[in-house]
């Protein structure tokens, strides 16, 4: 995240949003043709129906959208103001888990999420009285 502040000096965040996406599907892209050389027999792979297209869109659309304000909120705020927000990833994803795997919340995660949030909380008031 410091990394990403030092580059939004110096870039447009939608060039830094263009590029890391171009990475990302760039290594996604090798990944798979590696996968598909080392087993080029199996059934995991199936063609992309249109749903599934429409759910890589998707993907695309919001994970660009979010890039592009995280960027934009690195280069307006603090590193340690944007790092904050990062904890919803939290939420959203025992949300995630629990209506697309049905995982149930366990005491050992509920105890490390609240690890976590009181560490923000508490950088978060440190650095606003400091």
């Amino acid at each position: 995240m410091v990394w990403s502040r030092v580059m939004t000096q110096t870039e447009r965040p939608e060039s830094l949003t263009f590029f890391s996406g171009l990475a990302t599907g760039l290594a996604g892209l090798a990944l798979t043709c590696l996968l598909t050389l080392l087993h080029p027999h199996t059934a995991a792979f199936a063609p992309i129906t249109p749903p599934v297209l429409a759910l890589f869109a998707a993907t695309a659309l919001f994970g660009g959208l979010g890039s592009l304000c995280f960027f934009r909120a690195l280069r307006l705020l603090p590193a340690a103001g944007v790092a904050q927000f990062h904890y919803t990833q939290l939420v959203t994803g025992a949300l995630v888990a629990y209506l697309f795997f049905a995982e149930r919340l366990t005491l050992s995660m509920l105890t490390g999420a609240l690890i976590i949030v009181a560490a923000g909380i508490w950088t978060a008031t440190t650095a606003r009285s400091a």
